[in-house]
Parts: C-alpha cells; structure tokens; sequence
C-alpha cells in the first residue's frame, strides 16, 4: 500500500508505504509546501528534490521516519513442503468467479503457475507472448494443450513493438535497455489480457 491521509481541520497529514515497498510513494519538498505521488510524472515542473520514500516508512510534517523493521532471519528444524507453499500461494490468489488468466512462456515458472491454477479454475485463459522464431510458443502451447487451458498467443510485430515502446517507458518510468526490454512484451500481453480479465498470475520472481 501507498496512502496519504489528510486532516483538514488541523493541516497535518500522514503519508506511508507498506512495510516491504511493493506500492511506490515519493515525496518532494519545496517552498509551497510538499507534494506527493506514486508516479515521478506527476512532480514535472515542480521545483526541489524528489525523494522516495523507502519501504516501512512514513512522511509527516516532521519528516521521514520508520514505522517498521523486518524481523531478524529465524531458522527452523521444521520444513515446510515448497509444493504445499507454492499450492498456497498461487491459490490464494485465484479468485473464485469471474474471468481469470495465467501468463504462460512455457517455463518451468509459469508452468507450474498454470498447473496450479487450472486445478481450481479449469477456466482459466492462458496467455503466451511470443516473436517469431522463440521456442516459447510450442512449450506453451504444449503445456496449455496438456492442462485442458484455452491458449491465447500473442505475436507483435515490428509496428507493435514501435508503437508499444513509448508507453511502456512511460509506465515504467525508466529507459534503461534491460528493463525496458524484460517490460515490453509484458506490457503487450497484459494489453491484450485486461480485454478479458483483471486477474492475470505469471511465474515471475519464482
């Protein structure tokens, strides 16, 4: 989470970011007082130093300060099973009803992402990025084929690619090669996905 909360009758306010950083914040502060944001696009033109704000953190009219720590690493003698953990993982997030998909390369990652999935929703649509020549249609296609999935392959062209990257750098506020390279085909497969679906598992961070 990223959040601001604001008491008008005081004029004081409480901005915080989730304890592990998955919801970007950044503050900045200049004369006119401090602005916030999640996106740096929204600080253009404004003078001073943008800041992020770092995970477990708040920003109040004080200034930053940490509301959490994580706990020291613990080792335990009991393990617990990575197929039950990955079987938890994946199916909390599987809703019950309505559309829902899986991004599939064929991968080890998102296969068993996929395999999973289709074991409580049969439903399930997965969905392949692929340029001409990669292997990955034909093992997505054959992992799609054995779980019983309705497969939908996604083949950009050159033209899509074109017109594709400027977006993809401006949601990703960053130009970098690599990252931009590992979210363009990503960000034309979540396109072509939320035509169907606001749910889509992937593989990624296995």
């Amino acid at each position: 989470f990223a959040f601001v909360l604001v008491d008008l009758a005081r004029g004081e306010f409480l901005a915080a970011r989730d304890p592990f950083g998955i919801k970007p914040l950044y503050f900045l502060a200049s004369g006119a007082g401090l602005a916030l944001a999640s996106e740096m696009r929204s600080f253009a033109g404004l003078p001073g130093r943008l800041r992020f704000v770092p995970p477990g953190h708040y920003v109040t009219r004080q200034g930053l300060a940490r509301y959490y720590k994580a706990p020291p690493r613990r080792w335990f003698r009991r393990r617990v099973p990575l197929r039950r953990l990955l079987e938890e993982a994946v199916i909390s997030h599987v809703p019950s009803e309505g559309p829902c998909g899986v991004l599939l390369s064929g991968g080890l990652d998102s296969s068993i992402v996929a395999a999973l999935v289709a074991r409580v929703r049969p439903d399930a649509v997965a969905y392949t990025v692929t340029l001409p020549g990669a292997p990955d249609e034909a093992a997505a296609s054959e992992v799609a084929e054995h779980l019983g999935m309705r497969h939908v392959v996604l083949r950009p062209s050159e033209e899509d690619v074109q017109e594709a990257l400027a977006a993809t750098v401006d949601h990703l506020e960053n130009f970098h090669p690599i990252m931009v390279r590992n979210a363009l085909p990503l960000y034309l497969i979540a396109r072509r996905a939320a035509q169907d679906t606001k749910v889509l598992l992937g593989g990624d961070g296995a």
